[in-house]
């Protein structure tokens, strides 16, 4: 009959460097599966954003034209007080973001459209602003 192996302590981790080692390769090893996970799964998913304007300016102001096809979003930053943030299409269609009471408009944040055409942004306040716009 043969004999089954035992373990002894040569088999083992003896040191608490050791351990410590080996404990850092395996964390490793799970840093880099998370990695490779998360971009195989993720890689595809996010809608791919592409700039199309910046418009920055003072107080009230007209924006130039811009074109836009499909879903896009705009994104403002300000330092003041915007009381509307107004977007027009070249058709007369409209649509705005006001200042309400007690609720002012948000130093920053964007907006999601799904209308395709040529646009212009009108701003209603006091400050510094700024607005980009992104295709998706």
């Amino acid at each position: 009959m043969a004999e089954e192996p035992t373990l002894s302590p040569e088999h083992g981790i003896q040191t608490a460097r050791g351990f410590t080692l080996v404990c850092l390769g395996l964390l490793l090893v799970v840093i880099g599966i998370t990695y490779v996970a998360f971009w195989a799964v993720n890689r595809n998913s996010f809608p791919k954003e592409k700039p199309i304007a910046t418009f920055t300016g003072k107080d009230h102001g007209t924006t130039g034209s811009f074109t836009v096809t499909g879903d896009w979003e705009f994104r403002w930053t300000h330092d003041g007080d915007l009381k509307q943030i107004i977007w027009k299409r070249e058709d007369g269609f409209q649509s705005l973001i006001m200042e309400i009471q007690r609720k002012k408009i948000r130093k920053y944040g964007s907006v999601n459209f799904d209308k395709p055409g040529k646009y212009r942004f009108e701003v209603i306040g006091k400050g510094n602003w700024k607005i980009d716009v992104y295709q998706f």
